[in-house]
């Protein structure tokens, strides 16, 4: 049979690909660049994964295709030697506190598998060592004791005398003879009256089987049957006692001896049960298995928090955020809302009853008060501020609801488990003296550590008898694979982080990389791999470490596509593909196919930027007004001292995980937005003082959250652009003729929307077992709208023209109108003018995403901070280099501009560098440079700074063009 040695792509179509024919070779890395918007992800994601996977989903039955999700044909010629494809995209981070880098990272389940073979249970009572027995570990327990007399019993239990009188007849009804009350043994053939009478009224005692002297293995072998019986009528445990007692070595671990007298004889009392139950403390646990240790399982998760390790409760701060105001001006900010302000104004109409002062301040309220307004007033009907809030939490079940409680409370750390999620059963179980949460909370490297002192436990023991063939085998199995997993980690980079670290207080390069080591963990073999920028957020020392993971999935023999932007992948690629020229319908063609020694002399928008010297700019003098963060110290910061200068571009740079955004996103940005708006923003890290915050009228954050992907969604509706085109098309002559108003000219409004396709332009045929088909609206012919609606026009052009034009078509067209001209002009700085008004959010790549988002910030009021988290995602040089105008623009307008960014187009743009290190996670966590730019390039010997004066050293392959680029920096 023939080798193919590429995927053959013939007439790629999708969204605005020209009918292009591709070749990617098998087994080899490529990586693809271009503009944003040229087509990268319509080729890569939407046509070879989509493809792909389309195909693999379609190799099941019909009965299992409906369980799962259809995929749609792209759309091509010819696609042929297609392997089964994975990819990785910058999806959103899950926000809650279940999704930890444990789970993101399937590094949890191999290890709870690990832990449940190792792991022993240590009664969180007393702390005794417990263990399930069964009839052959009972016999290896008495092997271990010679020449003494024993007794083997049951317990038994009663409650009042008519209890004891009924279990005494049933035991001797069974044959039984004999029983130990307290320190006496009781003859049961005596009358049973007599026998009541010297009994206590409720109590416990012990039922004896048989007696019998420990003379050798003949001996413990006829025991079988009575042990069987113990375990069987025992109330709680089966009883043995032993004459004299003797050394404990050699009983299993346990087997707690009880030292008592019995008729002036000294014995020792052991207890066993079928079932794991502390004798002493009367707790029964579970039985060891991996979902007791998970806290996403109720067997494993804590009563209280169901695993979150947080409870929520109303938050009084938030609900009087300030209380200098009185009652009668509002203080209780849940009843200042139209929809519960009657709340408030039952409060004043009982106040005169109850001399409840409403004009002074809440804080001069004396406790007498504060209780009629916080308890209420039953005999009024008044259920105050807890009857409030507990109807409100009957009425949850509805969203509004749920939201508007969600705004008064606050997460405290849960007081049955302390934040450690599981039940207090769960983490009785011990290894090494740790539980499963303190494992999870271990670093990749002490956990490495500490699966290396396992292993040598493990060898130790391989000879014991205590520890059986098959329990060896699967102990060794499960550490091979708890190792393995614990490596990929450590070769991306991550070895700082522990298992229990929350996904959301990662940064983006953090959760990139998290989401690369499941790739990384599987051993599939001849796949095909299309990651998705995976170096975006890395610092470039990072940057290599990720190139060698991908590198090792290229070695196992799988070809990998890489869409990326970063010149060190670039250079490490077997094939190099660049689409564009342009973005949008300028774009889709290919412009360049070959090896990297090639693409230096391709005349290629990538290789001009890739192969020319960097241009830096005269930074702007530094203002002499800052904004000051002192003493920040949440997660890995150290006391942290933060200087801004107002009216600048502030670059913040350090390695993936040293805390730019536990400093900047979680704790300077919370702290502004609690101080502009009066105590209701989001809770930050703690920190000692904030000062400054007077030279600036708000804050802005524009993180790395997707925008909305609904199919109604488009770059209109979402920059609000459509408002205005309503607006214009509403205030018409004609339109107020026809009783148009402006929501008629929405095509999410009922009103003037096509009824059949409902402003979708086409509808969606269900295929049952295959994807679903998109048609035509037959109505409205995709035009959206009713022929009323269609039928107003505005310069000879009606809405759904209006929707088919580009965003510079529009500009130019609405002329004269400036509010509806300030929302465009954003979108053609950031370079989106190609973008139709009317396409589907859904089908922009993750770079027009990210500028849209961008776009929608870029009109503010002067004297702003506005906050961005590496904006340059999915961004091409030429892109970056029109986002850097643009925030020349905000600058100009009197606004201050701080960014994280690793992008160096960004750092040689800047007007001030803070970058913070010198290492990731508790090597982090301190700044250690912050200043003026020239004096960052030239005089600094952080590691930011030494790549950009040495990149071919630091994070360039060596290659001639990647030598001869740095010779030209340098």
């Amino acid at each position: 049979m023939k080798s193919h040695r590429s995927i053959e792509l013939r007439g790629g179509a999708e969204h605005n690909l020209k009918k292009v024919d591709i070749d990617i070779p098998l087994h080899r890395l490529t990586v693809i660049c271009g503009v944003s918007g040229s087509g990268k992800t319509s080729f890569a994601l939407d046509t070879l994964f989509a493809e792909g996977q389309r195909r693999y989903i379609e190799s099941f039955s019909a009965y299992t295709r409906q369980f799962l999700a259809r995929v749609e044909k792209p759309k091509y010629d010819r696609l042929d030697h297609l392997p089964p494809s994975l990819s990785v995209s910058r999806s959103g981070r899950g926000r809650n506190n279940r999704s930890t880098v444990g789970t993101a990272s399937e590094m949890l389940e191999p290890l709870r598998i690990l832990f449940s073979l190792v792991a022993e249970l240590k009664c969180y009572g007393c702390g005794a060592s417990l263990q399930k027995q069964s009839v052959p570990s009972i016999e290896r327990a008495l092997q271990s004791v010679r020449g003494c007399r024993a007794m083997l019993g049951f317990d038994f239990e009663w409650k009042t005398k008519s209890d004891l009188a009924a279990q005494l007849a049933e035991l001797q009804s069974s044959g039984f003879i004999r029983i130990v009350i307290g320190d006496q043994i009781q003859e049961l053939s005596q009358d049973r009256k007599g026998l009541a009478k010297q009994i206590p009224a409720r109590g416990r005692g012990v039922v004896i089987v048989e007696r019998f002297r420990l003379t050798g293995t003949e001996v413990i072998e006829s025991l079988r049957p009575s042990i069987e019986l113990s375990m069987q009528h025992a109330f709680k445990n089966g009883v043995i006692f032993l004459e004299s007692p003797p050394n404990s070595q050699g009983f299993p671990k346990g087997a707690s001896l009880n030292l008592r007298n019995i008729q002036e004889v000294p014995y020792a009392e052991w207890n066993f049960s079928r079932e794991l139950r502390c004798p002493e403390c009367d707790i029964e646990y579970p039985e060891c298995e991996p979902r007791l240790f998970s806290f996403n399982s109720p067997l494993g998760a804590c009563s209280q928090c169901t695993g979150f390790g947080e409870v929520s409760s109303i938050d009084m701060d938030k609900i009087v955020p300030d209380r200098s105001l009185s009652l009668r001006e509002g203080a209780i900010a849940a009843w200042r809302t139209p929809a519960y302000e009657h709340e408030m104004q039952e409060l004043l109409a009982l106040a005169p009853a109850y001399d409840l002062p409403v004009d002074l301040p809440v804080s001069q309220l004396t406790k007498e008060h504060w209780d009629r307004i916080q308890h209420g007033v039953p005999e009024h009907d008044f259920g105050g501020l807890d009857g409030f809030f507990a109807w409100l939490e009957r009425k949850k079940y509805k969203m509004h609801v749920r939201a508007f409680l969600a705004r008064w409370k606050s997460y405290t750390e849960c007081p049955s488990c302390h934040g450690q999620r599981l039940s207090p059963a769960s983490l009785a179980y011990r290894t090494q003296g740790l539980n499963f949460h303190e494992l999870a909370e271990l670093t990749v490297s002490q956990l490495q550590e500490w699966v290396t002192e396992l292993e040598a436990e493990t060898d130790r023991n391989s000879s014991s008898e205590t520890i059986l063939a098959d329990s060896q085998k699967g102990i060794r199995v499960a550490l091979q694979e708890v190792r393995s997993r614990l490596q990929y980690l450590d070769a991306v980079g991550l070895e700082y982080l522990t298992l229990s670290r929350t996904m959301h207080t990662l940064s983006g390069g953090e959760a990139q990389r998290v989401s690369l080591t499941t790739l990384l963990g599987s051993d599939l073999v001849d796949m095909l791999y299309v990651l998705d920028e995976p170096t975006v957020g890395l610092h470039p020392i990072d940057t290599e470490k990720v190139a060698q993971s991908v590198q090792r999935l290229v070695q196992r023999g799988n070809t990998v596509v890489l869409i990326e932007h970063e010149p060190y992948l670039l250079h490490q690629a077997d094939h190099v593909l660049e689409i564009g020229p342009g973005a949008g319908i300028a774009g889709g063609t290919v412009c360049f196919s070959g090896k990297p020694q090639g693409f230096k002399k391709a005349k290629t928008l990538t290789a001009k930027y890739l192969f020319q010297e960097p241009i830096e700019r005269e930074p702007r003098p530094l203002s002499d007004q800052w904004i000051e963060l002192q003493g920040a110290r949440g997660r890995n910061l150290k006391e942290v001292d933060l200087k801004i200068p107002i009216g600048s571009l502030c670059v913040v740079v350090g390695v993936s995980g040293s805390g730019k955004s536990s400093l900047i996103l979680d704790t300077l940005v919370p702290a502004l937005e609690s101080r502009f708006h009066e105590g209701n923003g989001t809770e930050g890290l703690p920190y000692t003082s904030l000062r400054g915050t007077d030279r600036i009228s708000g804050c802005e954050s524009i993180d790395q959250s997707p925008i909305a992907r609904s199919i109604r969604s488009t770059p209109a509706t979402y920059t609000k652009v459509m408002d205005e085109i309503r607006t214009v098309f509403g205030s018409l002559q004609e339109s107020r003729q026809a009783k148009l108003t402006d929501s008629h000219f929405s095509f999410n409004s009922a009103a003037g929307r096509c009824p059949l396709c409902e402003g979708l332009g086409f509808t969606i045929v269900d295929m049952q077992f295959m994807a679903d088909v998109q048609l035509l609206c037959s109505d409205c012919n995709g035009k959206r709208f009713k022929p009323e609606v269609l039928a107003i026009r505005y310069r000879d052009r009606n809405i759904a023209d209006i929707l088919d034009m580009s965003v510079e078509e529009a500009k130019g067209f609405f002329r004269g109108q400036n509010r509806l001209q300030s929302r465009l002009s954003p979108l053609i700085d950031i370079g989106l003018g190609y973008l139709p008004l009317g396409q589907s959010v859904s089908s922009l790549s993750a770079g027009e995403s990210m500028r849209l988002k961008l776009a929608s910030h870029l009109v503010r009021n002067l004297s702003q901070l506005i906050v961005m988290d590496e904006p340059s995602t999915g961004l091409h040089f030429a892109d970056v280099d029109r986002l850097l105008e643009c925030i020349d623009v905000l600058i100009a307008n009197g606004n201050s501009v701080v960014v994280i960014e690793h992008n160096e187009q960004f750092i040689r743009h800047a007007d001030y560098v803070i970058e913070l290190g010198p290492g990731a996670g508790p090597s982090g966590g301190e700044i250690i440079f912050q200043g003026g730019r020239i004096e960052f390039l030239r005089q600094s010997n952080s590691p930011t700074s030494r790549c950009l004066r040495h990149p071919a050293s630091a994070h360039r392959d060596g290659s001639k063009a990647g030598s001869k680029s740095s010779k030209n920096q340098n």
